[in-house]
């Protein structure tokens, strides 16, 4: 049950991200169209232009995933998964013995019905 619901809060994490990520996208877009930042461009020199240009985006990037915590809540979700997956592989590593026991143990089960119609099953037929 943790692992589920484990993957139900990565799911939903990741789609806030990709929305993070759109949303991001269309910030750069504007800013890059934008008049302004064309004209802060043309105020660097040739070889300063692309470092400046990727300040920018990395700020913008920044601003809204890193800072606003999207990335953080992303990795968080993995975590849990992966702690929900090794809290249920201990569990199985413990349990799976008592099942092969049952196995070795007990039978098939055997079903019986009365004339009176009432059931018994018996799970460890032996």
């Amino acid at each position: 049950v943790d692992v589920v619901r484990a993957v139900d809060k990565m799911k939903l994490e990741q789609l806030i991200f990709r929305m993070t990520m759109v949303q991001s996208i269309e910030e750069i877009s504007e800013v890059v169209g934008s008049e302004q930042f064309n004209k802060d461009l043309m105020t660097y020199d040739s070889d300063e232009k692309i470092g400046k240009y990727k300040e920018r985006l990395d700020a913008i990037l920044d601003s809204r995933l890193f800072t606003g915590g999207a990335k953080r809540r992303l990795e968080d979700a993995m975590k849990a998964i992966k702690d929900a997956i090794d809290l249920l592989n201990t569990a199985l590593q413990q349990k799976v013995p008592i099942l092969q026991r049952y196995v070795e143990q007990c039978g098939s089960p055997a079903l019986a019905v009365t004339t009176a119609e009432e059931y018994l099953l018996d799970v460890c037929n032996q």
